[in-house]
């Protein structure tokens, strides 16, 4: 099989960020199932563990000991569908997320007893699944049809498909879904700025506001990772670093809520001073979830 031809050193970078980004998400997972204070809806859990699946997929020649050396023809083609699915996935729970927290945002301003159809909530999780499974199934099915087509890439750091235009297709996928991720959070931005006379005097708005700046600048950012998959034939491992960087500083962003902080600053007096509440309008979420009480100071 294929030995690795690009620089070992950014090899092992991409490997580092990749592993660090994963197992921040997987903290970030496992925190937010174990705390009773940190309360978070499906479609966030749905897009931490998509990150996840990332993480592990473009991994997984140095789970299997092989990122140097690949001497199974079945892992890399394994591989090669997974790393084509996964920014479909990833995309299409970040989206899913982005749209719940326009829901929740214009139910808490339009009405405090507005309900989301539990229906939509159900195809806000399972959706993304479902057509990142179908991504994976295709991809997978390519590869098993025309294994010469499999190799490990020019910069040795995961199996790919050449020769073929189905990489684009995702790539062209993952763009539009990162555009789409930006346009609906400028909305956001441009409701909750219209009416930052309600939440004024809420801390937790602020630390909203930040988060999605900074959400929107990853989405920016895999968004012209997506062109330049699609306008280039060839990319270096810089441009591989800078994926593995998207994962890490979503990892970053989510980690950084301040329940989650709070529960990992077991040292800290569990004041109810000091952890949001649900009572407390942009409580258990921040960004990934404000909730559904619609306490965000409208007056009565």
């Amino acid at each position: 099989m294929d030995q690795v031809q690009g620089n070992p050193a950014l090899v092992n970078i991409f490997i580092a960020l990749q592993i660090t980004g994963t197992l921040g998400f997987f903290l970030i997972l496992l925190t937010a199932f174990l705390s009773p204070q940190v309360f978070r809806h499906p479609t966030w859990f749905s897009f931490c563990l998509s990150w996840i699946v990332w993480g592990v997929s473009f991994s997984l020649l140095f789970f299997a000991g092989q990122q140097t050396h690949v001497t199974s023809q079945s892992l890399c083609i394994a591989q090669s569908a997974l790393v084509y699915a996964v920014p479909v996935l990833t995309g299409l729970t970040s989206v899913a997320l982005v749209v719940y927290l326009l829901l929740n945002v214009l139910s808490a301003l339009l009405s405090r007893t507005a309900a989301k159809p539990h229906f939509v909530m159900f195809l806000l999780v399972c959706i993304p699944w479902l057509l990142g499974g179908a991504a994976f199934m295709s991809f997978l099915l390519y590869a098993i049809k025309h294994p010469s087509d499999v190799q490990l890439n020019h910069n040795g750091t995961y199996c790919g498909i050449v020769n073929s235009y189905l990489p684009k297709i995702t790539a062209v996928t993952s763009t539009c879904l990162a555009v789409t991720i930006v346009i609906l959070e400028i909305l956001i931005g441009i409701i909750l700025y219209r009416h930052k006379s309600y939440i004024h005097g809420f801390p937790q708005s602020v630390s909203l506001a930040t988060q999605l700046a900074l959400f929107t600048t990853v989405a920016l950012s895999a968004a012209g990772i997506g062109l330049v998959f699609v306008a280039t034939r060839t990319r270096g491992a810089v441009f591989d670093i800078m994926m593995s960087a998207v994962l890490l500083a979503a990892s970053v962003i989510f980690g950084s809520q301040r329940d989650i902080l709070l529960t990992w600053m077991f040292w800290r007096p569990r004041s109810s001073a000091l952890w949001p509440t649900q009572r407390t309008g942009w409580s258990s979420g921040e960004l990934s979830s404000i909730e559904s009480t619609g306490t965000v100071g409208r007056p009565q």
